[in-house]
């Protein structure tokens, strides 16, 4: 079926969010929804699932991080370890549920606006205190602004949320901004969060590095998240995943479908200020 084929008659049949919140005279516009089929091999996949009646809880062991394994070797030459990605039921719940683990209410975590508006309640809902930090205007485009960001770590933030590739701007960050932030978080002992679920759709002429694979800093002070919902349009089908080395202080479980965490420590937020190999 080609894209042209989707008509509105037909989006005004689906049920999602998306197509069921505004009323009938309303073209909803602002969720990352894609009006398009669902590709092929998606599709024959999920009615197989359904032939099988294979329906009941997802299993940590059901082969999908193998499978982004290779997905991230191919498409961005990462080696990214099957038994470092954790399963959670979407990249928000993942990030929560981290920042749970890091963080205690009042403590300050930086953001890079304009900004996915979801990162807003996602942080509320922590009770963290917002370090905005503005992406900075360049020759160049919109970038991530170093020097402002050095001075947020100095004054005690202590987790960085990165939006990577960034939304809104479509701003694909440079692999030497990236290093730099690195090295900036592991001076300062702060843990960099970073929302990747934009990855695959960057255009040709720009180049997607997963944060964690820059650096050895990179790799000791950040987490990934990530999710096929966004290239895909899977949104409904709820899983996303994780990327931590063994031994982060954020690399508690995370159930299956549940995102479970472990509990919090007594003065956690304080001793992730230094990171083991920071």
């Amino acid at each position: 079926m080609a894209v042209e084929d989707v008509s509105l008659g037909e989006l005004r049949r689906r049920t999602s969010a998306k197509w069921r919140t505004h009323p009938p005279d309303v073209l909803p516009l602002p969720v990352a929804e894609m009006d398009f089929p669902l590709a092929a091999p998606v599709a024959e996949a999920l009615h197989a699932a359904i032939g099988r009646s294979d329906l009941g809880y997802a299993s940590p062991n059901s082969g999908l991080a193998e499978a982004l394994a290779g997905f991230a070797a191919r498409r961005w030459s990462w080696q990214l370890d099957p038994a470092q990605v954790t399963l959670a039921p979407e990249v928000g719940v993942a990030v929560v549920e981290v920042l749970r683990l890091l963080v205690r209410p009042g403590d300050q975590v930086v953001i890079n606006p304009p900004v996915y508006d979801s990162f807003f309640p996602w942080l509320a809902e922590v009770g963290c205190q917002l370090a905005e930090v503005p992406l900075a205007q360049t020759a160049d485009g919109w970038a991530l602004d170093l020097e402002a960001m050095e001075s947020a770590f100095r004054d005690g933030a202590l987790v960085h949320l990165l939006c990577s590739p960034h939304n809104p701007t479509g701003t694909v960050h440079r692999r030497h901004d990236l290093e730099r932030l690195a090295a900036l978080a592991a001076r300062y002992g702060v843990v960099v969060l970073a929302d990747e679920i934009h990855a695959p759709l960057v255009l040709p002429g720009r180049t997607h590095h997963p944060f964690v694979s820059v650096s050895p800093e990179a790799a000791r002070h950040g987490i990934v998240f990530t999710s096929a919902s966004k290239a895909w349009n899977l949104a409904g089908l709820k899983c996303g995943h994780r990327h931590r080395r063994p031994g982060h202080p954020a690399a508690g479980p995370a159930a299956a479908g549940g995102a479970a965490v472990a509990g919090r420590a007594p003065g956690r937020a304080r001793q992730h200020r230094r990171l083991p190999g920071g």
